[in-house]
């Protein structure tokens, strides 16, 4: 972290780059999770580009994998960053990464099971 950040500014550095990272590594789960069963590799991604336009509008090849990589990752980084806002300064950083991985698997389950299904039925 850069020393010349007010706090805040650390916190949303460390937030922004705690939620990059979760978003590639669930990303790269999910697209090997799928081509290893036979689904596509892309077929998330591109699952992510049909929910951002509620599939009215059918979106297939680079253009939904640019716009489903954009969207997740975007997504990401606004739950990393709140995520670390939400954590105290005084949580020793071991507790603060079970933290941080606990909240990830959690949004995971409710974008999964509550949010995804409501968006894009």
């Amino acid at each position: 972290m850069r020393h010349d950040l007010p706090v805040h500014g650390e916190v949303l550095e460390a937030g922004a780059a705690a939620g990059l990272i979760g978003g590639v590594a669930m990303a790269l789960f999910a697209t090997i999770w799928s081509a290893v069963c036979g689904r596509g590799f892309w077929t998330p991604i591109e699952a992510i580009a049909a929910t951002t336009f509620h599939s009215a509008v059918l979106v297939h090849g680079a253009r939904a994998i640019v716009i489903g990589i954009a969207f997740h990752l975007v997504v990401s980084i606004f739950f990393g960053i709140a995520f670390a806002f939400l954590t105290p300064a005084t949580v020793a950083p071991a507790p603060a990464r079970a933290f941080g991985l606990g909240a990830g698997v959690a949004t995971l389950g409710v974008m999964a099971l509550l949010i995804v299904p409501l968006v894009d039925p």
